[in-house]
């Protein structure tokens, strides 16, 4: 009889095994599965952009328009579902999605200097961890507005209006307990590194305190993770004095880095990014390449590898070398001017392009991780006065890698056939447990 536990030990064991492996396999293929997410595009004066190819081609079907603040989200084969300005929604027949109006950006056609909505990074788009059905629309205020309704969270339901989709919850305000609960224009969702659950990051006003707001399959957590480091986003030299809430903020892909650009008083800087405990730590203030003209930082995109930095201040775009904290001028922009930097599913960095004066268009840097990075003015002919770039383009999720302590571990670990937990920073995966 003694030897039926053992038998009962070693099938339990295999079974374990067995699961921890298909566990691992599910994880490596995360990344993979989502690949399409964001492969098409609508931004600016109902111009659009798909992915779904060999090469970036304009789409003329679009709805949306907006001065900045734009997102969209595909299905796993890059089909639109659904896009946004962060004030309505538009389904994927470029109709409005329903209960789609007033998701809290700002859209003020007479104080708006962008309209509608004119908030820097005012909307992201990003899947509800655990639902193949529900996305949250997140939103900040634009500093025309005093920044007063800082971030709010609708929820789109995709099962709804026979897969058109409908928005269950609108415009639901979540606290700051930063200052008087204002926030910048800056607004950043990162995939946390148990690639499922999503940081949503944003910055305080009149502080320099980072929120990284954790959202699951529960919901989004109530308390941030709180982080003071850097120069404190405040003022700026127009008559408001508030340009400095202007700007791009960026996590690297590798989810490493951090970059904040403030407009007014051109303050450029670089943080260190924990992608599993969402804490942002190593501020790092860059250099000024030497330049007669006020800069005024807008756009910023790292490349690919994490290790450079673009930024744009009119008419000039630079390169910064992170590693070797050195600064080049890679373009300077002729005619126009260049606002939003997106990296696009290709790897390559797109540039927003648009002056009151000409049709808009996009540049796009080649070669984002080399210094000869390749940059292209209008390098996507089709756009046209009706349908073309303005100063934003789609603030995307942003999906750093399976941290690679965790797969060399994991991996290690599953070869061998014992149990094992990875871990980065505080974060542990839910790998299953081993039988006892």
């Amino acid at each position: 009889m003694g030897t039926f536990p053992r038998i009962d030990r070693l099938l339990k064991r295999a079974a374990w095994n067995a699961a921890w492996r298909a566990g691992l396999l599910l994880l490596l293929a995360l990344p993979a599965r989502a690949q399409g997410e964001f492969n098409t595009w609508y931004f600016g004066q109902r111009a659009g952009l798909s992915f779904n190819g060999p090469a970036a081609r304009v789409l003329t079907d679009g709805a949306l328009r907006s001065g900045e603040g734009c997102a969209a989200v595909s299905d796993a084969q890059g089909n639109v579902l659904f896009y946004t300005n962060g004030v309505a929604a538009w389904n994927r027949a470029h109709r409005p999605l329903a209960n789609g109006q007033d998701l809290g950006g700002f859209a003020d056609s007479v104080r708006s200097e962008a309209f509608p909505n004119s908030a820097t990074q005012g909307v992201t788009v990003v899947p509800k961890p655990g639902s193949v059905t529900e996305y949250y629309i997140f939103t900040v205020d634009a500093a025309e507005n005093n920044l007063q309704r800082g971030l709010q969270y609708s929820v789109v339901d995709m099962s709804r209006q026979g897969g058109l989709g409908e928005v269950v919850r609108k415009a639901v305000p979540v606290p700051s307990p930063v200052g008087d609960g204002r926030l910048t224009e800056k607004l950043v969702a990162v995939r946390h590194a148990n690639q499922q659950d999503i940081w949503v990051v944003v910055h305080g006003w009149n502080s320099n305190v980072f929120l990284s707001y954790l959202l699951t399959p529960a919901g989004l957590a109530a308390a941030p993770v709180l982080s003071a480091g850097g120069s404190v986003h405040a003022g700026g030299p127009n008559p408001r004095r508030d340009y400095n809430a202007l700007g791009y903020m960026k996590v690297s892909p590798t989810g490493r880095r951090l970059a904040s650009a403030q407009y007014g008083d051109g303050i450029l800087e670089v943080f260190d990014f924990n992608y599993g405990t969402g804490v942002v730590s190593g501020p790092r203030r860059l250099p000024d390449a030497p330049s007669v003209l006020p800069r005024h930082y807008y756009g910023v995109e790292f490349s690919p590898d994490g290790n450079r930095l673009y930024a744009g201040a009119d008419p000039v775009l630079y390169q910064y070398d992170l590693q070797a904290g050195t600064v080049q001028a890679v373009a300077r922009v002729q005619f126009t001017t260049l606002w939003a930097l997106q990296l696009g599913p290709d790897q390559k960095i797109y540039g927003a392009l648009h002056s009151p004066f000409s049709v808009g268009g996009l540049g796009v840097i080649a070669a984002p991780n080399a210094a000869a990075c390749q940059y292209t003015a209008n390098a996507v002919p089709g756009f046209t006065a009706a349908r073309s770039p303005r100063e934003g383009l789609p603030n995307v999720l942003v999906r750093p890698p399976v941290p690679g302590e965790v797969l060399a571990h994991v991996r290690a670990a599953a070869l061998r056939g014992v149990p094992g937990r990875g871990r980065f920073g505080v974060c542990r995966l839910a790998l299953p447990a081993s039988p006892t």
